[in-house]
């Protein structure tokens, strides 16, 4: 019987996360010294997910989640993001 549809999810998004651990090592971003929109998208992604083991289980996503939505540049892209958003709410 083929494996459920949730656990290969979870094992894709944790290879991607592997490989994103992997290729970030010990860099601040995602272009080694450089806070970029490509932070901002990962940032906005892995926030989805940050209190769970999948993200957790690796350093570098880890890393990212706790210091990037600190970020000034981050919160006004953020609030800029969801503005029109919580305006209709």
């Amino acid at each position: 019987m083929g494996q459920a549809a949730p656990s290969r999810a979870v094992e894709f998004v944790q290879r991607r996360l592997s490989a994103l651990s992997k290729s970030l090592g010990d860099k601040p971003y995602l272009d080694r010294d450089r806070f970029t929109a490509d932070d901002l998208m990962m940032t906005t992604v892995l926030r989805i997910l940050k209190d769970t083991d999948i993200v957790t289980s690796e350093n570098a996503p880890r890393r990212l989640c706790r210091t990037l939505p600190a970020r000034p540049a981050f919160k006004r892209a953020f609030d800029a993001q969801i503005g029109d958003f919580r305006e209709a709410a």
